[in-house]
This record gives C-alpha cells, structure tokens and sequence, in this order.
C-alpha cells in the first residue's frame, strides 16, 4: 500500500490486505464485502457472535476455503499460495480446540509440530522450559487443565511459526 506523507512517498507493507471478499454457503452469504487491512506490527481480533464469519476469514486467509469472490494477500501473496510448506510455516492457527492429541503425551505433540515444522529439536525444549513443564513433559495432554494447554499451544505457536498468528 503507498500513503502519501509530505512531498515524499512513504511505503507500508500491509502484511495481510482482503478487499471485498464474499463468501456464500448454498442460498447464505457468510461473508458480504469484507475489506481490510492489516501493517505489519498491528495486532487484529475477530469479534462477534456464532456465525457472523469469523472463522470464515480466517479459513480464506490460510487457504483451507476459497472466497466466492474478492481476493486476499498475505505478505503480498495471493491466499492460495498458502498451501506451499514454505508459507505454512510463515502462520501459527490457535483455536479454542487446542490441536493436541489427547492420548499423546506433551512431548509427543510437540514433536509432530515440531516435524511438521521442520524445527531442530532443541525447540521442544525450548517451549517445555518457557511454560515450565520440562519435568512433566511424559504426562498425557488429556490430564491438563484447559488453562494450561492454551499456553503451552500459544507459545508453541509463537516458537514454532514465523510471523502471524490466528
């Protein structure tokens, strides 16, 4: 995006740009010209109630759904791109389903993100020490509490992906 400032020109990646994306379900408009922008550094939240699209958008946006119609970049990517391994590991998807196996261990989850991300595998450690469950890694992720994994997946998340997060 380029904003006029002075008598000079000042450019600004947006790191994520939607502009009017639609999506339909059958005879349902989940989404209706949604527009925005995101500069690198901003910090964006998705408010609302069930069904008004939230994880639609998000969905579009890491090319797990196609829009109907508009387009979306992310790092002045087309979303599509997002399928490439070399992108996925540019984004980090935390949802209120935590994405851990419940019959694996702590450390048994973090090794499948780990590969998944092609990570060394100091950075289980990493994350273990982070959140202080180095000594408790063996125990099954079904015996933690809910508090307890959304931080651990968070700062897994933030360890094991480079540069934004859902």
């Amino acid at each position: 995006m380029l904003k006029s400032s002075t008598p000079r020109e000042v450019i600004c990646m947006d790191v994520i740009r939607v502009e009017r994306i639609r999506k339909r379900f059958g005879n349902k408009n989940a989404l209706s010209e949604v527009s925005f922008s995101i500069p690198k550094g901003e910090i964006l939240g998705f408010l609302g109630p069930s069904g008004s699209g939230k994880t639609t958008i998000i969905k579009i946006l890491t090319a797990q759904l196609n829009p109907t119609s508009g387009q979306a970049t992310v790092f002045n990517q087309p979303v599509a791109m997002m399928h490439q391994s070399a992108q996925k590991v540019r984004f980090g998807i935390l949802s209120d389903n935590s994405g851990l196996y419940q019959r694996l261990s702590i450390d048994e989850n973090l090794e499948l993100y780990r590969q998944l991300y092609d990570l060394p595998k100091s950075s289980i450690d990493t994350v273990l020490h982070f959140v202080n469950l180095s000594e408790e890694r063996k125990r099954k992720s079904s015996t933690y509490r809910k508090g307890c994994v959304s931080v651990l997946c968070w700062h897994a998340q933030l360890s094991m992906s480079q540069n934004y997060y859902f």
